[in-house]
């Protein structure tokens, strides 16, 4: 029940098979332990999906039901030892939050100063590693408004902000291999790209076997208005408003099926609601210039391995691309 009412869990209409716990991490607070939980989730028909929880107990009086202030509750446990509890995801309830303002996360930030130092939290299967970016490094971790704040508001995602200076986003879906949040990201920062937040560091799980996942992304804050999509909603809604009051009408030529809207997709709009659709159309031009900017830089570090082309499902080479078997670039290297 606790994952199908998440807005970050994809498998709402999918009937579960299994449920696993792969690890728990265990996180030190002041005042109780958390865990941070791979959990895989198999599917009757479907392939089987890993999300990240932040797990924690919240301790409740003997019988008592669990109270109405806790936003994410997992679990109902009893206790005869330890007393009866409650499991909650410590992201969503809070907990996390309070374990910050306690001190523990600014503690944890300034070891961003030390270049040699790789913190480590150990778990029973794996362990969780602390990197950073040089920027990262480099960041001012001791600024005096580190006031943390939590946001559920993105689909995939939940995300702690430290004043006005830093985002912790913790990726709740998450999978085998680096995050390409974490890893684009971390080479548009270190190239100097100036039109991404700096990301500044990265959780990361590996296990014993040596399969790693990334499970948050540490990232500078730019303030702003929300997202693209949002923002183009908005944008319908008002010329929409603005094309009745104005008694716009726009010829029936002008008109397209589905078939056809790509087709005209660079065309012009009809004069009549061009003057309306301009301010909008603008923005969406500087998207694409910086979206087109994002891929140029990308496709200039091809040289590097972590940036060779790979095909979608590249097991043991065998669907890799042909290369020139002449080259001596990394990436005929990686492939050979």
């Amino acid at each position: 029940d606790f994952l199908r009412t998440r807005i970050w869990f994809a498998g709402t209409a999918q009937t579960i098979l299994e449920t696993t716990i792969l690890d728990a991490v265990r996180i030190h607070a002041n005042t109780s332990s958390m865990y941070l939980a791979p959990i895989r989730i198999s599917y009757v028909d479907r392939e089987a999906e890993t999300y990240l929880l932040n797990l924690t107990l919240v301790p409740i009086g003997p019988g008592d039901d669990p109270p109405l202030t806790i936003q994410a509750p997992i679990a109902h446990i009893r206790s005869r030892t330890d007393g009866d509890a409650v499991l909650v995801d410590a992201i969503e309830d809070g907990v996390l939050v309070d374990a910050i303002e306690e001190g523990i996360a600014r503690q944890a930030l300034r070891r961003v100063t030390s270049r040699d130092r790789r913190p480590v939290m150990k778990g029973t299967k794996g362990e969780v590693s602390v990197l950073w970016t040089p920027a990262g490094r480099k960041a001012d971790a001791g600024a005096d408004d580190l006031t943390s704040s939590f946001s559920s508001g993105q689909h995939r995602n939940s995300s702690i902000f430290f004043g006005n200076h830093l985002v912790l986003k913790l990726l709740r879906r998450i999978d085998v291999g680096i995050n390409p949040e974490w890893e684009v990201g971390a080479a548009l920062t270190e190239i100097g790209f100036p039109h991404v937040p700096n990301v500044l560091g990265a959780l990361e799980y590996r296990s014993h076997r040596g399969e790693s996942m990334t499970l948050a992304v540490m990232q500078s804050f730019v303030a702003n208005h929300g997202n693209a999509w949002d923002f183009t909603l908005d944008a319908l809604d008002r010329f929409l408003v603005q094309a009745v009051d104005q008694g716009v009408t726009v010829p029936k030529e002008s008109l397209h099926n589905a078939a056809a809207l790509l087709d005209s997709a660079g065309s012009d709009p009809p004069v009549s609601i061009a003057g309306l659709l301009e301010p909008y159309l603008s923005l969406v031009r500087l998207l694409g210039e910086r979206t087109a900017g994002v891929s140029v830089r990308v496709v200039r570090r091809q040289h590097e391995p972590r940036f060779c082309p790979r095909t979608l499902y590249d097991v043991q080479s065998t669907l890799a691309l042909p290369v020139d078997a002449e080259s001596d670039s990394p990436c005929h290297a990686q492939r050979s």
